[in-house]
Formats: C-alpha cells, sequence, structure tokens
C-alpha cells in the first residue's frame, strides 16, 4: 500500500472511528502509512473528519470499508 502513496490520517489515541478502522485492519495495520490528523497536508484544507484517507491525491473521508479501499487504491484482497 505504501507504494501507492495511500495515506490515512486519523487520531488514534482518541477517535472512535479511526480505531473501528485500525481494528479492521488487525495486524496489518502497521503496514500502512498512518499519520496524526496534524500532519494533514493544508492543500486539502482543514481535515474535517477522522479518519481521511488519501487515495491518488484525493480525499476519502471517514471510516472505508475493506473493499472499498481495494477499489480505490487498485489493490487486490486475497483470495
Amino acid at each position: 500500500v505504501n507504494s501507492k502513496g495511500i495515506v490515512v490520517y486519523g487520531a488514534i489515541e482518541w477517535c472512535e472511528f479511526t480505531k473501528v478502522q485500525a481494528k479492521m485492519f488487525g495486524k496489518s495495520f502497521k503496514f500502512l502509512k498512518y499519520e496524526d490528523y496534524s500532519k494533514y497536508p493544508p492543500s486539502f484544507g482543514a481535515i474535517k473528519k477522522t479518519p481521511t484517507w488519501v487515495i491518488g491525491g484525493k480525499p476519502y473521508l471517514g471510516v472505508q470499508s475493506i473493499d472499498r479501499l481495494s477499489q480505490l487504491s487498485g489493490c487486490a484482497l486475497p483470495n
């Protein structure tokens, strides 16, 4: 995923939605490029919701399903 330039911005310490997203990935969450929401690029404006995914230079707000992230990123899901 990192090779595709995908970043997830969140607040894992206090945001329940970021925690839900992290739990969806389980132990694999450590392989994602996770950044604290305070590092959200100013070019996108203020962060409105956590987590926010940036895929292909476009922000996607809120918890995303694994299927949706697969579609957006072009990363195939294992069988």
